[in-house]
């Protein structure tokens, strides 16, 4: 019994990447079947992703059918996944202490982090690809004024260092070739003090950091906004779309 995800490559960029295979893969080893996934960026960077693909046809199944209809093929076998598996249906196939084994950086990269560390607190600032019309539509851009409250009512130590990587490049499929956005990521992964954005690139550097996690709450607003962070890493970061939920990762 087989399960693939045969279009890995063109869910998203890299944080997609993520929440797609960790979701394959978890449900893979829930129903005992083998995995396959053709090459992705995360075989460059973690030990443990090394997948070989054979190329097998499989019918595809439609994780995001919305939230009544969502992840409906459980059981089935022998089918290649396709969605964003950003609901908490897709999350109760994993834990985080199984996507740290999974996602475990190379030594070249893991090495960074540990010299990372001590430069301090990190804000990620998702603002790139929010700048057009059109996203402003779908997705909340968040205002420095609401970093600059989280910071102050939860005694971050400054200096916070405001990075924007993974958001910088309309062309993503150049962005997984040249890895430029790495240096950002392996930074929040460091960091003692994560202010992650809206955004799946810093939802990943949270769960798989060495520090403490602060997240907005956006809900379904949109465009431009001064929201609330918490402590922790659970709230969604799109709640206008009806695939996706608030993210309560299981430890174990």
């Amino acid at each position: 019994m087989l399960i693939t995800y045969s279009q890995l490559n063109s869910i998203g960029r890299f944080g997609n990447q993520m929440f797609a295979y960790a979701a394959a893969r978890g449900y893979a080893e829930a129903m005992g079947c083998d995995f396959e996934t053709p090459p992705w960026v995360g075989q460059r960077i973690f030990e443990n992703v090394n997948e070989k693909w054979s190329g097998k046809t499989l019918p595809q199944v439609r994780s995001d059918l919305g939230q009544r209809d969502y992840w409906a093929f459980i059981g089935q076998k022998d089918i290649d996944l396709f969605g964003y598996c950003q609901h908490q249906k897709a999350l109760n196939f994993y834990s985080r202490a199984k996507v740290r084994h999974w996602f475990k950086l190379k030594p070249e990269y893991a090495d960074r982090v540990f010299h990372l560390h001590a430069s301090g607190a990190v804000a990620h600032v998702r603002n790139g690809d929010l700048l057009s019309a059109d996203n402003l539509k779908r997705y909340c851009l968040i205002t420095r004024a609401s970093y600059d409250n989280a910071i102050e009512r939860f005694k971050i130590p400054k200096p916070v260092t405001f990075l924007s990587g993974g958001s910088l490049s309309t062309d993503w499929r150049a962005d997984q070739e040249s890895l430029s956005w790495l240096p950002d990521w392996l930074r929040m992964i460091a960091a003692p003090h994560l202010m992650r954005s809206n955004s799946t690139f810093s939802w990943w550097a949270a769960t798989l950091g060495i520090g403490k996690a602060y997240a907005p709450i956006v809900g379904d607003s949109v465009g431009e906004n001064d929201v609330e962070f918490v402590d922790g890493n659970w709230p969604c970061t799109a709640g206008l779309f009806q695939n996706q939920t608030d993210l309560h990762l299981m430890e174990t």
